[in-house]
């Protein structure tokens, strides 16, 4: 790569993924619906990666995709048609281009050889040849240097008088018509590439159409330059032409500038090594002041930012100012708007508690207004963080269209892939974990819910089938669903596969609901594949989905009807780094459930509590809710109401599979945590937190109910590591630690121990 260029590599390296990117969707849709506008739009795509991977010094990539670029010029002039062949052969180029730009981003060169995939190319050309038709790129010659050419730009007193500076201090000055490439795309960075070679070598003085318009491609395909240099034309020349797309540079004395002293030749080497070096831009000054002039009184006291934001202005509208940013300063600061929401409820509580000691004081109101107002910058603050995070969710969708395509040619199926809500946004740690849960679900669908299209006919169905992935924002998470009109899942051919592998007996799979067989296809070494190919078989793959899902706080649901095909359901939350709770005192501790996960808070007497087989339940609107005790579950031993007390030492008469079994009670030593403020419940009655995953219910006991909270999650650490019921923790106002509840933890706790009874 040029050394000069390399500067540019970051731009490069952007420019070209969206560009590749671009061209990959674009060719799916030429295989479905070709036209004349999506042949000029990809054939633009291919146009600026040719010309910016040639700019760039990657000569490789260039010629592979001159050979793409070919393909197209001959689909536009209809002298070449869509074929299964040509989109394979026009994949597998890309796929080398995107192998090369991978290896360009991690070293700054590429290696690969693509002569195959350019020979692939050109063997498809050939196999239908053009009927009159020419090279897409010759370059033409360079008109010669010493051409007369009559120059249109006139130059403004102060121009004048900048060109007579340079003179004096031995410069010469030359003028450059430059011409671009007619099937040039990108004409203004092409003339800013030109004037930005030119600057190496010289000074700019003039250019026209002035540098707005070239910024703006307010002009055909010629432009000019006066240049003041101290060297010769051969060498500016050289500069100017180096260009990519740039299709001729002629250099001629400014003839304005003829004056014996720059009718001389240019000074010896040796005079110019006693001359002082040239300033950089001395012109610059001048050319402000002609563009301050031209704005009025509004440029007086602006810098030149100013004056380029006061321009666009001018034209209509303010441009829209972008910075590229490292995400992980997006990530520190996060996490420093995290330390201010915990800083924030931490103020607010001790203004309460100065407000209930020192009523009526001036300190104390000028206090909570302060801390009123930190609430609402911080608020502010943390809600402009977390857009700088969100990211459009088609940077996940846009992979899965090839994939689908790929993956139905290879099983010899039909799909008709719909995409819907890519604009939807999504926090970026959340972008970074969900792309391969919806990759094995999609392969799924296509390999497993959607048949053959001689079996779909015989069923009465379109021959191709339908598969769907959408997601829209549902309050403060996001919902992706994953929807296919294929066969569907039996939930007796799914009974009968868990027994037959010995992951359930008879008697267990027969009492599930057809919900809860459906959810067999979470189980571990659970498949109904009839053989084991590299697409699926092995029994792997579903129960990591779930399993990467649920550690994203994610609720994942599953419909299906036989013969109609299935529905898959996720709801996400927004961001996994701020998320409101509910906390609650457990034997003096503190705990935050994940509002996404509550369902309803309700109170409950001791009467309602009822054994089935070993296991606290209550009705609840004609459905059985199991009840989960936290303190059991964290082992938080403390001292039993009489109540409680009382409940263990009875059978109830609702009991219908067995006697619990009666359990001494012993008071044990008191909990290690702090002490917290808890609205404590009456001796009689149970307050019960019930969550909920998907269809399941469960209820947890707790003490209290301390309310809702903004809570910062922190990690545990890989000292503590994973810790089953527990997904982190975070601090409160008055500085305790609480823990945060892992809901799918619990529900999965309360599964493994059906069955058994709970020691307090």
């Amino acid at each position: 790569m040029n050394e000069d260029m390399s500067q540019y590599l970051g731009v490069f390296l952007d420019e070209s993924s969206e560009q590749l990117e671009l061209l990959e969707q674009d060719i799916l849709k030429l295989e479905q619906e070709p036209s004349q506008e999506l042949l000029q739009e990809i054939f633009r795509a291919a146009h600026t990666l040719k010309g910016s991977s040639r700019a760039m010094g990657f000569t490789a990539m260039g010629e592979l995709t001159h050979a793409i670029e070919d393909v197209f010029d001959r689909l536009r002039q209809d002298t070449l048609t869509v074929h299964g062949e040509l989109i394979d052969a026009l994949f597998e180029g890309l796929d080398a281009l995107k192998a090369m730009q991978a290896e360009i981003a991690a070293t700054g060169a590429s290696s690969l050889d693509t002569a195959a995939q350019t020979a692939r190319l050109r063997a498809v050309l050939e196999g239908q040849p053009a009927v009159g038709s020419t090279p897409a790129e010759t370059p033409a010659a360079m008109p010669d240097s010493t051409e007369n050419v009559a120059f249109k730009t006139a130059l403004s007193a102060t121009e004048q008088e900048a060109v007579q500076a340079a003179i004096a201090a031995n410069c010469a000055i030359f003028g450059l018509k430059v011409e671009v490439a007619p099937d040039c795309v990108m004409k203004s960075v092409r003339a800013l590439m030109v004037l930005q070679a030119l600057e190496q070598v010289g000074s700019v003085l003039a250019t026209t159409p002035g540098e707005e318009a070239l910024e703006n491609e307010a002009f055909e395909h010629e432009f000019e330059v006066v240049l003041a240099t101290p060297q010769d034309a051969e060498t500016v020349r050289a500069a100017a032409s180096g260009i990519t797309e740039i299709r001729a540079v002629t250099v001629q004395p400014w003839p304005q500038a003829e004056t014996p002293a720059a009718a001389e030749a240019p000074p010896a080497a040796a005079e110019l090594s006693a001359l002082p070096p040239p300033q950089p831009e001395p012109d610059r000054p001048v050319r402000e002041e002609q563009r301050r002039a031209d704005l009025g009184p509004e440029a007086r006291g602006r810098s030149p930012e100013e004056l380029h934001k006061l321009v666009a202005e001018k034209k209509g509208g303010a441009q829209a100012q972008t910075v590229r940013v490292d995400v992980t300063r997006l990530d520190t600061l996060l996490n420093l708007v995290g330390e201010l929401v915990i800083d924030r409820t931490r103020i607010a509580r001790l203004s309460d508690r100065f407000e209930q000691a020192y009523e009526f004081n001036e300190l104390v109101e000028s206090l909570n207004e302060t801390a009123a107002h930190i609430g609402r910058i911080t608020d502010e603050l943390q809600e402009e963080i977390m857009k700088a995070r969100m990211l459009p969710i088609d940077n996940v969708f846009n992979r899965f269209p090839r994939m689908v395509r790929d993956l139905a040619q290879k099983l010899g199926k039909e799909i008709q892939f719909n995409l819907e809500g890519k604009e939807t946004e999504l926090d970026r740690s959340v972008i970074e974990v969900i792309g391969d849960p919806l990759l094995h679900m999609l392969r799924n669908s296509v390999d497993h819910g959607i048949e053959m299209p001689d079996d779909r006919e015989k069923a009465g169905k379109p021959r191709a089938g339908i598969v769907r992935l959408r997601a829209w924002h549902e309050e403060n998470h996001i919902v992706i669903e994953i929807q296919d009109d294929g066969k569907g899942m039996d939930p007796e051919r799914l009974r009968a596969k868990a027994v037959e592998k010995g992951l359930l007996t008879p008697e267990t799979a027969g009492r599930l609901t057809d919900k809860e067989a459906i959810q067999l296809i979470f189980t571990p070494g659970f498949s109904t594949a009839q053989v084991v190919s590299d697409v699926s078989g092995r029994g792997v793959g579903m129960d990591i989905v779930k399993s990467n899902l649920q550690r994203l706080g994610a609720i994942l649901d599953v419909d299906s009807k036989v013969g109609l095909g299935s529905t898959f359901t996720i709801k996400l939350p927004l961001t996994l780094a701020i998320i409101r709770g509910l906390l609650v005192t457990v034997r003096e501790c503190v705990y935050a459930l994940p509002l996404s996960a509550v369902v309803e808070t309700i109170k409950v007497e001791m009467e309602s509590v009822h054994l089935v087989n070993h296991r606290e339940v209550i009705l609840q609107r004609g459905r059985m809710l199991p009840i989960v005790r936290l303190r059991d579950i964290f082992h938080l031993h403390a001292a039993m109401t009489p109540a409680e007390r009382a409940l263990t030492r009875q059978a109830p008469a609702s009991e219908t599979r067995g006697e619990a079994p009666e359990t001494a009670l012993e008071d044990s030593e008191a909990p290690l945590c702090a002490s917290g403020e808890t609205r404590g419940q009456p001796g009689n009655t149970l307050y019960l937190v019930v969550v909920g995953l998907a269809d399941k219910r469960i209820g947890l006991v707790v003490d209290g109910l301390i309310g809702e909270q903004e809570i910062v999650i922190k990690s545990l650490g890989k000292f503590l590591g994973d810790i089953k019921g527990i997904s982190g923790a975070t601090i409160l106002g008055d500085g305790r630690v609480a823990l945060i509840v892992d809901v799918n933890g619990l529900i999965s706790i309360a599964l493994e121990e059906k069955g058994k009874a709970y020691a307090a």
